[in-house]
């Protein structure tokens, strides 16, 4: 085989299976998109046609127009297809002097008849299959002169086509789970649970321009069970039932008329969800004999005849909301629907999310084995208690599993998301070697609590020392600290302990209380509501202590313990730190005469020196979800590809104020401007500096304003306020802040 030969077979073959994969996926998608829809079909059968007296038709007017000698229309029927209508020529008298009438060619589908017409006259027109006769009729007229002179000219040919008026039958249905001829504001559906009652109703009308004759209505329930329909004995229709139909007597169904039939059947059990057909056939004749069939269907959804519903009796304070607040217990129900004919023995299985707890009276784990009986149903209950918190939680679908006819099947119940609100508190402990010797470690234990919840809480820290352990340094336990949503409380102490062993510190026991609990709990009862919690246990061996992970995006608030203001806090006699300090000394100006006299200059200040050998301060960029971050009421979230982390806060409240805490000797914030935006209040460390117009005619992201450089580098604050006020220009007041970059030698 040649080159050229098996690259062409490569391509077909690539070719071919790209098209296999195409089509595949058409035959997933397209029967989903089906499903959603009406499918309406027609018939029309021709073979008893009989013949017909004219004054028995009905003609309706389809086509005007003015035609010249060649020119072609089409026309365009439902029952007789589509027709080309052609002026063939233009008859004359004896004298070939003056037109008198014109010749008509109709063509169509295996049909064709040629037509005189004289002027101002009509013709039928006769095919020359006689079963098509009495199905169209032209009219023409000459307009303007019809004596050949001297002069070709073409005149104008006034045409009618009509066509012989049929039944046009629009039938359309609707799904009801009541009864739509009592209630007339219900909502159609398309899922139906098993083995229950529903509705239909039928919506019957002759949009034609005939009678339809003998009209019979056919509504096959195949797969459902047929109900007695006194609804429609009431509206005067006949009807009977043949095999799993229920057929109506329409009798004669005229051009206008609209009828209205509704009636009632049984679901069909099904132990998953199944679609399935109800399809209707319209039948009838007209005066002609022509037989017309009308067909319409709707796939509808059955749902399993076991459902689970699952619900959480959510706290009453916050009604309108699902809300559950941290360290309660909470009822959760689930449901058990058996819609079928037998009794049906279920093993249900449920799950709490990581950070909940469960309580049952019947045993240990959320599985239960359960038989509910035909036609009725079980609620299964047990307790959920959040004790982390978390902004929004879902609580998962519990999976109800069952045997039919030997087969095993599973439904799911509903998810629920609910919020969370409430304290959550953590304590960790680390320790800090400072120093060993002669037998004796010296270290310092720092104990961080954190407040990760979204209310404010009373917090006390009970910690003790380990065996052997002497307090050197500061105080082991805290009473009466107060912590904000996301805030952190630091302080340490200092102990002394003997070596040469492991020793595992115990763990530091906390107690707190929200606000909110202690308020609406019994007063004499205020001991018993405070929450425990503990600490890690850091271990002090031969090797490092272990360390404490530190909570992330937490706002900090120390307080460190120390015998002097001093930061070293390491050694523990005075004449140590004094002879250190005097050795950081000499090695600095050792550093500062080398840098000088490489520039030339025998006296150099320390900053200077920084600056020519390339020292550069660190610039550090604080977004706005971090915890160094406090926002009051009245800034929303928003995100934006053109923000620096992908998000920003926005207010035009005015009054909602954020703060910034940072450490460092200048800072710059990041915001937007544009056309809405208003002027920002601007204070740093309770110092009032100039305001921020946010106004821009166009959009603008991550614009870097300098608020203060040269400051000390301590802790500082940036607070950021929405005036209200704004350029007049702007159309609204907004402040949009992005970030802060903070300065850091």
């Amino acid at each position: 085989m040649s080159r050229s030969s098996s690259s062409k077979s490569d391509t077909m073959i690539k070719t071919s299976f790209k098209i296999i994969c195409f089509v595949s996926i058409l035959l997933i998608i397209l029967p989903v998109s089906w499903a959603e829809e009406e499918k309406h079909e027609q018939e029309i059968d021709w073979k008893n046609v009989t013949d017909i007296n004219e004054q028995d038709i009905t003609w309706v007017s389809t086509l005007n127009e003015t035609m010249k000698w060649g020119d072609r229309i089409n026309i365009k029927d439902r029952a007789l297809g589509n027709f080309t209508i052609e002026l063939t020529d233009l008859m004359k008298d004896a004298t070939n002097s003056r037109i008198i009438g014109t010749l008509m060619t109709v063509t169509g589908e295996n049909k064709r008849s040629q037509v005189m017409i004289g002027s101002n006259e009509s013709q039928i027109v006769a095919f020359e299959a006689p079963l098509y006769d009495d199905e169209m009729k032209i009219s023409a007229g000459i307009d303007g002169g019809r004596i050949w002179g001297r002069e070709l000219f073409e005149p104008n040919i006034s045409v009618q086509v009509y066509l012989r008026g049929k039944p046009d039958i629009n039938i359309s249905y609707n799904i009801y789970n009541e009864d739509p001829a009592s209630n007339t504001n219900l909502n159609a559906t398309f899922d139906l649970e098993s083995n229950k009652l529903f509705y239909i109703q039928v919506s019957i009308e002759n949009k034609g321009n005939a009678t339809l004759n003998d009209a019979l209505l056919d509504v096959n329930l195949t797969n459902f069970t047929i109900q007695e329909q006194i609804a429609v004995q009431r509206e005067g229709v006949s009807f009977k039932y043949i095999g799993s139909s229920v057929v109506y007597d329409l009798n004669d169904l005229r051009a206008g008329d609209r009828r209205i039939l509704n009636l009632s059947a049984v679901s069909p059990v099904s132990p998953v969800n199944k679609t399935f057909i109800i399809p209707m056939r319209l039948t009838g004749g007209d005066n002609k004999n022509i037989h017309y069939t009308f067909r319409i269907e709707k796939q509808l959804i059955v749902k399993p005849f076991i459902d689970v519903k699952k619900q959480v009796a959510l706290y009453v304070n916050y009604s309108g909301a699902d809300v559950l607040y941290v360290n309660e217990l909470f009822k959760t129900l689930l449901t058990m629907k058996n819609h079928g004919n037998q009794d049906v023995m279920i093993n249900l299985t449920d799950s709490v999310p990581d950070s909940f707890e469960y309580q049952t009276n019947e045993n240990k784990s959320l599985n239960w084995s359960v038989t509910v009986p035909a036609k009725s149903s079980q609620t299964i209950s047990y307790s959920i208690k959040p004790v982390k918190y978390r902004e929004t939680v879902l609580i998962p679908k519990a999976t109800a599993r069952f045997e039919l006819e030997g087969k095993i099947y599973s439904v799911e119940s509903n998810d629920i998301e609910v919020k969370i609100i409430g304290s959550d508190v953590s304590i960790t402990k680390d320790i800090k070697i400072d120093q060993q010797s002669n037998g004796i470690i010296n270290a310092t234990v720092i104990v961080n609590a954190s407040n990760l919840g979204d209310q404010r809480v009373s917090l006390k820290i009970m910690d003790i020392l380990p065996d052997n352990a002497s307090l050197t340094n500061g105080t082991t336990s805290k009473e009466n600290i107060f912590l904000e949503k996301n805030e952190l409380y630091s302080y340490s102490y200092e102990i002394s302990i003997p070596s040469g062993e492991e020793i595992i510190l115990p763990a530091a026991k906390g107690y707190y209380i929200d606000f909110r609990t202690y308020l609406e709990k019994d007063s004499s009862r205020k001991e018993d509501i405070w929450r425990k919690i503990e600490s890690n246990q850091p271990v002090i061996g031969l090797g490092q202590p272990t360390p404490a992970v530190a909570p992330e995006n937490i706002g900090q608030k120390q307080e460190n313990i120390s015998l002097t203001n001093n930061e070293n806090i390491t050694q523990p006699t005075l004449a140590e730190k004094e002879e250190r300090k005097t050795k950081l000394a000499i090695i600095k100006n050792f550093i500062l005469k080398y840098i000088g006299s490489i520039v030339g200059k025998p006296e150099i200040e320390e900053s200077q020196a920084a600056s020519l050998i390339g020292i550069q301060p660190v610039i550090k960029r604080i977004e706005e979800m971090h915890s160094s971050f406090t926002w009051t009421v009245g800034w929303e979230r928003q995100e934006d590809a053109s923000a620096s982390s992908g998000a920003w806060k926005v207010s035009g409240t005015p009054g909602s104020k954020v703060g910034v805490s940072f450490t460092g000797t200048g800072v710059a914030l990041l915001y937007a401007a544009g056309p809405e935006g208003g002027t920002a209040g601007i204070e740093l460390d309770g110092k009032a500096y100039p305001d921020i117009d946010m106004y821009s005619p166009i959009p603008e992201s991550k614009i870097n304003m300098t608020i203060a450089s040269g400051l000390e580098n301590t802790q500082h604050t940036l607070s950021i306020t929405v005036s209200g006020k704004k350029n007049p220009a702007a159309s609204n007041s907004f402040v949009v802040i992005d970030a802060v970059e903070v300065i850091q030698p």
